[in-house]
C-alpha cells in the first residue's frame, strides 16, 4: 500500500495487521512504533527501508523479513534490543541488516524453548539470502535436545520424533560485524553454533541448561559466565572455542563435565567460581568428568591439573593433548576407584592412547609413549609430579613405564599397592608408604 514511498518518516499505526510489503522500500522512513493491537506482520512489512533506524515493539510479533535489509539498524554501534513482550520471530526478520554490531534476544531462533530444528537456531533470524556483507556460517541441528529455563518446560532426549532433519546443515548469513550478544537468551542445542565473529554473549540469570554443542566452534568467543541456577552443560557444549582463556561459575551445581564439554578450548587457563580462581579445574560438586572433557588443553599457562578429591569418575582422554603439565593431582589414578585390573585402571587412561593434534610451533617430542599393560598412551612429556588425594588401593601396573616421573605422592588412605604398581618408573627417586 505505501511501497516505494518517498515521503513518509514516521507512523502511527492502530490497525492490528500490517500487511505484506506495505512499507517496502519507503526510502526515507525513520522510526516505527508498533502498538499492543497488532496481532500480525506480514512478511517483508518494513524491508528494505535504508534510513530506518529506530522501532519500539510493544506488540508480541515480528514479522518474517520484517526489517530485511534495513541497514541503518544497528548503526555506529547501537545496541539492537528485542523486548521480552515479543514471543516470535518470524525468518529472517534481521536479514541484510548488516550494520549491526551487538543485541538483545529474549531467546535463540524463532520462539522460546524451541529445541528442535533449524528454527531454534542464532541464524534463523538472520535467513539464508546470500549478502557479501554479512558473513556466512553453518549450523548443524543433529537431534532434539533438552532446554530448561525456570523449571518451567523439558524437551525429550536425542532422537525425539525430528529424524527428518537430523543431521541437516543450514547456512546462515550474519552480520559481519556482530561481537556481542547480550542475555535473555535461551540456550538450545547447537544455538550458537559456528557464530565465528562474537566475542562476548552474556547468559540469562534464569538459565538453568546450556545444551550439546550450543557455542561448537564460536572461535572468537574469549570467555563465558555461567550463571548460578545452570545444573548441566551438554556434550561438546564449547568445543573448538579455541580463543577462550577463562571460564567463570557462579554456583556450586553442576556434577557432571559432559564429553568434550571443552574439547579443544586451546587457550582455556582460567576457571573461576565467582570472583575466586579455583584450585581445581571442576567444582567441587563435580562427580563425573567424562571422555574428552578437556582435550587439547594445550595453554601454555596449563602447568598444573588439580581434580578436586569429589570426582568419582574420569573419562578416556579426558585430559587427552595437555602437552604442557608438569604435575597433576588426582583423587585416584585411572577411571576410578580402583576394583579390578582392566585398561581403565591404568593412569594413562585419562590421557587416551592417540597422539593429540598439535598446534604450536615447537619441533621436538612433546609426548611419552607410554606402554602399560599392552595399552599404549600418549603422555605428557614433561609431567614429574602425580599426587593422588582419595584412594586406598593403586592397581597391578598402575604407573608402569613412566620413566620420566619423579615424583608420586600418595593419600594418607591408601591401605594396598597391587603388583607391578611402580614397575620400571626409573626417575622416581623417592617414595613414602603411607602408614595406612
Amino acid at each position: 500500500v505505501f511501497a516505494h514511498n518517498d515521503n513518509i518518516i514516521d507512523i502511527d499505526i492502530q490497525n492490528a495487521i500490517i500487511g505484506a510489503y506495505m512499507f517496502d522500500y519507503s526510502s526515507e522512513l525513520l522510526r516505527i512504533t508498533i502498538p499492543e493491537c497488532v496481532t500480525e506482520v506480514r512478511t517483508h512489512a518494513f524491508a528494505n527501508c535504508p534510513k530506518l533506524y529506530d522501532f519500539e515493539l510493544n506488540n508480541e510479533v515480528i514479522g518474517e523479513y520484517m526489517f530485511f535489509n534495513d541497514v541503518a539498524i544497528g548503526s555506529e554501534g547501537a545496541l539492537v534490543a528485542v523486548p521480552q513482550n515479543i514471543k516470535t520471530i518470524g525468518y529472517a526478520a534481521f536479514g541484510g541488516c548488516s550494520s549491526i554490531t551487538k543485541m538483545k534476544l529474549p531467546f535463540v531462533g524463532n520462539k522460546k524453548f524451541v529445541s528442535n530444528g533449524f528454527d531454534a537456531l542464532f541464524g534463523y533470524i538472520f535467513g539464508h539470502n546470500v549478502n557479501s556483507n554479512m558473513n556466512a556460517i553453518t549450523q548443524t541441528f543433529e537431534g532434539a535436545g533438552i532446554v530448561e529455563v525456570n523449571n518451567d518446560v523439558e524437551y525429550p532426549l536425542n532422537g525425539a520424533s525430528l529424524t527428518s532433519q537430523l543431521d541437516t546443515n543450514y547456512t546462515f548469513y550474519i552480520p559481519r560485524g556482530l561481537i556481542e550478544i547480550y542475555d535473555d537468551t535461551t540456550i538450545g542445542e547447537s544455538a550458537f553454533m559456528n557464530v565465528n565473529t562474537v566475542n562476548s554473549i552474556t547468559l540469562p540469570t534464569m538459565l538453568t541448561t546450556i545444551n550439546n554443542k550450543a557455542f561448537a566452534n564460536c572461535v572468537e568467543l574469549d570467555s563465558i559466565s555461567i550463571p548460578s541456577l545452570v545444573t548441566s552443560i551438554g556434550a561438546y557444549a564449547f568445543k573448538n572455542c579455541n580463543t577462550m582463556t577463562r571460564i567463570t561459575y557462579h554456583n556450586n551445581n553442576i556434577n557432571r563435565v559432559n564429553e568434550g564439554t571443552f574439547y579443544d578450548c586451546r587457550s582455556l587457563y582460567e576457571f573461576y567460581n565467582g570472583d575466586t580462581e579455583m584450585s581445581s579445574i571442576v567444582l567441587s560438586s563435580t562427580r563425573e568428568i567424562e571422555d574428552y572433557a578437556f582435550y587439547n588443553l594445550i595453554s601454555e599457562n596449563v602447568e598444573s591439573i588439580t581434580v578436586h578429591e569429589s570426582v568419582e569418575k574420569i573419562g578416556y582422554a579426558a585430559f587427552g593433548g595437555a602437552i604442557n603439565i608438569t604435575s597433576i593431582t588426582l583423587p585416584f589414578a585411572g577411571n576410578s576407584e580402583y576394583e579390578a585390573l582392566s585398561e581403565k585402571t591404568l593412569f594413562g587412561y585419562i590421557f587416551g592412547s592417540v597422539e593429540a593434534n598439535l598446534y604450536t610451533q615447537r619441533n621436538y617430542i612433546e609426548y611419552a609413549q607410554t606402554v602399560q599393560n599392552g595399552n599404549t598412551y600418549y603422555i605428557p612429556l614433561g609431567l614429574d609430579t602425580i599426587t593422588l588425594t582419595n584412594t586406598e588401593c593403586i592397581g597391578e601396573y598402575t604407573f608402569t613405564n613412566l620413566i620420566y616421573v619423579d615424583t608420586i605422592d600418595l593419600p594418607n588412605n591408601l591401605n594396598r599397592i597391587l603388583d607391578n604398581a611402580f614397575e620400571n618408573c626409573i626417575e622416581l627417586d623417592s617414595i613414602t608408604i603411607p602408614k595406612s
